[in-house]
């Protein structure tokens, strides 16, 4: 596991940071667990975030910011959301 996440190119990577200090001000964050197996195309993400319940709502949320960033790739999404409480 690795504690830095990949450098955004360019000027980006300013904006990105611009962004954390706002986020941060807010009290906002947590830890992200990625499970990535490039051999059978899996990726797991495991979040725990501060704000215990705003966890529904950014799950909800980021699923778009997948789904969005996938049909860009021309990439066809199918999604199966669980209700269960785990």
């Amino acid at each position: 596991m690795t504690n830095q996440a990949p450098k955004v190119p360019g000027g980006v990577e300013q904006q990105v940071e611009a962004v954390k200090r706002q986020v941060e001000a807010s009290g906002f964050g947590g830890t992200a667990y990625v499970d990535a197996h490039p051999n059978t195309g899996l990726i797991r993400i495991k979040l725990k975030l501060k704000q215990e319940d705003k966890l529904e709502q950014f799950i909800g949320e980021y699923v778009n910011v997948i789904t969005m960033s996938l049909t860009a790739m021309n990439i066809d999404v199918g999604l199966h959301t669980s209700l269960d409480k785990d």
